[in-house]
């Protein structure tokens, strides 16, 4: 289903007429309405399915080796998930919120991205299975099912600033026997042919910016409040895991397709690994086959 709104008034209309519903709404907001609705790891440098699986083991290795609060209170790979995916390191978990009006926020406010329309999605958690728990995802993270909602037990202050949850995609590919294949949200559902609600609002170009100055002297809602940039904390670590994306990303390359590479770059992989492991994985074409490589320094 799609509508389109020019205001905060009608999007609070059309949110008041599914309210009768029994669904649990969990909600998000893209600023370009032709993005897919996948995780950021899929639109990650035209990186192949394998390739973001490379990706997510090399991000496992730079979790740290014991919980460091407030960062990371657990050990657990996926609580470290989360973490990164907040600070925008690239991984297979797509932001939602149970709170309409953050979403609405994130449809409009994007400098690069104001002259073109943008969209929120709803969908209904009740349609989904729930990881219940860390371990679960401990015990088999690669192959976790279907697409499953998770929400974190013990948010850090930008997911809870930002009444935030997580859907999952599972590592391998609607057909496991290819290991390029990625797919959005829509494309799950037609392979699986649910009848899931799932609905898509236009956000006028237009009507963003009036839309952004309504949350603001409305709800006091801004970039700042939703991203605690004025935080000494956040602004900490924000650098750091910077560095971490960057990083994974040059190792990456170096196991599956390091001719990619420039000269610099590889010279900084090899101040990062022993050297070892380069295109150990290049054109792989069964994700079971992955295994972790050496930690880096």
């Amino acid at each position: 289903m799609e509508v389109r709104i020019n205001s905060l008034t009608e999007a609070y209309e059309f949110l008041n007429s599914l309210l009768p519903d029994n669904s649990d709404f969990y909600f998000r907001g893209q600023a370009n309405f032709e993005w897919n609705l996948q995780p950021s790891v899929y639109r990650f440098n035209n990186f192949l399915r394998y390739q973001t699986a490379v990706y997510e083991n090399t991000l496992l290795q730079f979790k740290p080796e014991k919980p460091l609060p407030p960062l990371i209170h657990t050990e657990y790979d996926l609580e470290w998930l989360m973490l990164c995916q907040h600070y925008g390191v690239p991984t297979r978990l797509l932001d939602w919120s149970s709170d309409f009006t953050t979403a609405l926020f994130f449809a409009c406010y994007d400098k690069e991205n104001l002259n073109k329309d943008g969209v929120l999605f709803i969908c209904d958690k009740n349609d989904y299975s729930s990881l219940n728990s860390y371990g679960e995802f401990q015990q088999n993270s690669r192959n976790v099912g279907k697409i499953s909602f998770m929400k974190t037990m013990i948010p850090n202050p930008r997911m809870r600033s930002q009444s935030g949850c997580f859907m999952i995609w599972d590592s391998y590919p609607l057909d496991k026997d290819k290991s390029t294949e990625s797919y959005d949200l829509w494309e799950y559902h037609k392979h699986y042919e649910n009848d899931f609600t799932l609905k898509k609002i236009i956000i006028s170009s237009q009507a963003k910016l009036g839309i952004i100055a309504d949350l603001r002297k409305i709800y006091d809602i801004t970039y700042n409040s939703l991203y605690l940039n004025a935080n000494q904390f956040v602004r900490k670590w924000t650098s750091h895991f910077d560095v971490i994306r960057e990083r994974v990303y040059l190792i990456t390359l170096w196991i599956t397709d390091a001719e990619r590479l420039t000269d610099e770059q590889v010279k900084h992989v090899l101040r990062l690994t022993n050297g070892g492991m380069k295109n150990s994985f290049k054109g792989c074409v069964n994700l079971s086959s992955l295994v972790l490589g050496r930690k880096p320094k």
